[in-house]
């Protein structure tokens, strides 16, 4: 079932953090067609959103008249603006102009319909948030972002998006993220990474962190970091290189390989520093300078040392 409501310009109310915990209401999981309200009963007030709100919900929807709230149950969605949010079951609140979502019972009680939020370019799975409309701000769950090559894994973060009405770059949204992972390991459970308590992320420009250290198979390790910063821009920067997974040797042991640095020194040269470290206390450094001239000439000079 599919609806379509077009409203005016409102503003919020109350700020996204002395908002309520996001909780599901005392109704039923299950509506037949009867219980569905008709939107053209409700008067909404002149204070209300800006632009088109596309919803819809394959198992039920129904509106509470009285405290203005829209239940979307079963691969529920939202569409507003550039946002586009799927889970299964989303709570949409017009006096505080607020979308929840979470994931929904089925039949066999299982829970399915993992929230989706999508901005843009801008792409997260979580196990439930809350998002503002009107001020932009929303609270994440258990979440999980891919920035570049890059995947930040943490358990609670807070989304600001661009407070201008320009929606099409992701680069003026900002998460801040509490007790973070950073890793360029895809599995679900990552193998290693950099495990710090704040983290924040500019889609498009840079992931920075603060204090951090090195995990492995999630073990903190003695390689500390004071401070982190990442490029994540699709254009050349220098920045850090983190390893892809860590690696076992049979003489040297369980290690890290090709963890470093990389600086563009020009349009047609950039240089690379990469370190090898092994828990037997073998140890190896690499340097490379690559120059690259289209359609003229290419070519690199490399050095290592290794410390068996």
């Amino acid at each position: 079932m599919t609806c379509l409501l077009s409203v005016l310009t409102m503003y919020a109310q109350v700020p996204i953090d002395t908002l309520p915990a996001l909780q599901r209401d005392s109704v039923p999981n299950r509506f037949t067609d009867s219980t569905v309200v008709s939107l053209k009963q409700i008067k909404f007030s002149s204070q209300s959103f800006d632009d088109e709100v596309k919803y819809a919900a394959k198992d039920s929807m129904w509106f509470d008249v009285k405290n203005k709230r829209l239940h979307l149950y079963g691969q529920a969605s939202v569409i507003y603006t550039s946002l586009n949010i799927k889970a299964g079951y989303i709570l949409l609140d017009y006096n505080i102009n607020e979308i929840s979502a979470e994931q929904f019972a089925d039949t066999s009680g299982q829970l399915v319909g993992l929230p989706e939020f999508e901005d843009g370019d801008q792409k997260f799975k979580a196990d439930k948030l809350r998002y503002n409309f009107k001020t932009k701000k929303g609270i994440i769950y258990q979440t999980r972002t891919t920035q570049e090559d890059l995947y930040v894994i943490s358990e609670r973060a807070k989304f600001i998006g661009s407070a201008t009405q320009d929606t099409s770059s992701r680069s003026s949204n900002t998460i801040y993220n509490e007790n973070a992972i950073l890793t360029t390991c895809n599995a679900v459970h990552p193998h290693f990474g950099i495990h710090t308590q704040k983290l924040k992320v500019v889609p498009d420009k840079v992931v920075v962190t603060g204090f951090s250290n090195v995990e492995i198979g999630g073990i903190p390790t003695p390689l500390v970091l004071p401070f982190g910063f990442f490029p994540i821009s699709k254009t050349r920067k220098a920045g850090l290189i983190i390893p892809r997974d860590f690696e076992f040797a049979d003489r040297e042991g369980l290690g890290i390989k090709e963890f470093g640095w990389y600086q563009p020194i020009s349009d047609h040269i950039d240089a690379k520093v990469l370190l090898n470290a092994y828990t037997s206390g073998s140890w190896g450094i690499q340097g490379t300078l690559r120059y690259d001239d289209k359609y003229r000439f290419n070519g690199d000079f490399d050095l290592h040392f290794n410390n068996r």
